[in-house]
């Protein structure tokens, strides 16, 4: 068997050892840190890759690959959409993720370096969610990223969003994609997406091109979990992927929290599920102070404290007025029509009385400002109004 004819600088090395190692990382990083480098494995002899753990078919992939033109296609694709990449052995990579059993091999980025945000607190929940979850979503985010924690989640409808949001409000978040940077999901997002990568990150394991498949998600999970010390659960149903989270984390060693909900909400069923197996509860402050060591100084936000169950807790016509421009009091109008539970677009156009595309247009205003989230498809959920 003739070796690889190009040995490449380490780079895009590491670029090819991800398209090779497709189906798990593992073997792959085991003999790149035996050869010395991932440059290295395109130079080794077959009996020095044997050696190193790799299968006769992985060894014959490696010495037959000729994608040196498509990597080379790639990382123009990449300058091209702003998008950055660092490989398992450099720095900016998350120490913690590192660690996991299947880490990827090279994360995309758009943002500041992921290594800084490594150590966090993982957030999941349903799409669907309540609105009940999502303010708890929302509060105990802006607690955490009050306190200098940096909370992890996905960037999709729901419990994701409220986390974000919330977040957001006090210090920093980090979403982790299902798909290429270079194509925002869900699209609704897009404004939160941007916000992200201006000011904190966004991360994916898949490069651009590649779209967010729905086999993409339980996979992306893992570093959602990975690059985190606890995960917390906030709605899931009984076979819901906030469970398949729950577990990885567990099997990477870390700590799974739970909110309680009601009894009777499919949506709480399997949170609920978790509590009665043991996972610490978060339903208060204390909980959420205690359990991740913040320091009591973290109620200074005035969030999550019996004074502040409601995001909605102390409106005032000031506070709208206060609000750029002349379109304060029609968001406030579709504000206050989300107050009771979440709400599909065409009840608030029926309820505002407002056109439709105006509605979106104030949806959007919302959701840019911090007042309002997206709770599903074409559902959506107030937060707290302007102080």
């Amino acid at each position: 068997m003739e070796a690889n004819a190009r040995v490449p600088e380490e780079t895009e090395a590491w670029l090819a050892v991800a398209q090779l190692a497709s189906a798990g990382s593992e073997d792959w990083l085991r003999a790149a840190a035996l050869a010395g480098s991932a440059a290295a494995l395109f130079a080794a002899e077959p009996g020095a890759l044997c050696q190193a753990g790799l299968s006769e078919a992985a060894i014959r992939r490696l010495r037959s690959f000729d994608g040196w033109r498509e990597i080379e296609s790639l990382r123009a694709c990449c300058a091209k959409n702003r998008i950055e990449f660092v490989s398992i052995a450099a720095g900016g990579y998350p120490a913690a993720l590192r660690r996991i059993q299947d880490p990827p091999v090279v994360l995309y980025y758009r943002g500041r370096e992921p290594s800084v945000f490594d150590g966090g607190v993982a957030m999941v929940g349903a799409r669907r969610a309540t609105r009940y979850g999502c303010r708890m979503a929302h509060a105990i985010a802006r607690r955490l990223a009050a306190a200098g924690v940096t909370v992890v989640s996905g960037l999709a409808y729901g419990i994701d969003r409220a986390a974000h949001d919330g977040a957001l409000q006090a210090g920093a978040t980090v979403a982790v994609l299902a798909g290429g940077l270079d194509n925002v999901y869900p699209s609704r997002h897009r404004a939160l997406f941007e916000r992200l990568v201006a000011e904190h990150c966004v991360i994916s394991e898949y490069p651009p091109g590649i779209p967010a498949l729905a086999r993409h998600f339980p996979v992306r999970n893992r570093i959602i979990t990975g690059m985190t010390t606890a995960t917390i659960v906030v709605e899931a149903g009984e076979r819901s992927g906030s469970l398949v989270s729950a577990r990885a984390a567990l099997d990477q060693g870390r700590d799974v929290y739970a909110v309680p909900g009601n009894a009777d909400s499919p949506v709480s069923r399997g949170t609920n599920a978790l509590l009665r197996d043991g996972a610490p509860m978060l339903a208060c402050a204390k909980d959420v102070d205690d359990a991740f060591g913040l320091s009591s100084e973290a109620g200074a936000v005035g969030v999550l404290g019996p004074e502040n169950a409601s995001p909605a807790v102390g409106a005032g016509a000031r506070g709208w007025a206060a609000v750029p421009g002349p379109d304060h009091l029609d968001l406030r109008r579709v504000w206050e029509v989300l107050q009771s539970e979440p709400r599909h677009v065409d009840e608030i156009v029926a309820e505002t009385r407002l056109d439709g595309a105006r509605v979106l247009e104030l949806l959007t205003g919302l959701e840019i400002r911090g007042l309002a989230s997206c709770a599903g498809p074409g559902m959506f959920t107030s937060l707290r109004p302007p102080s």
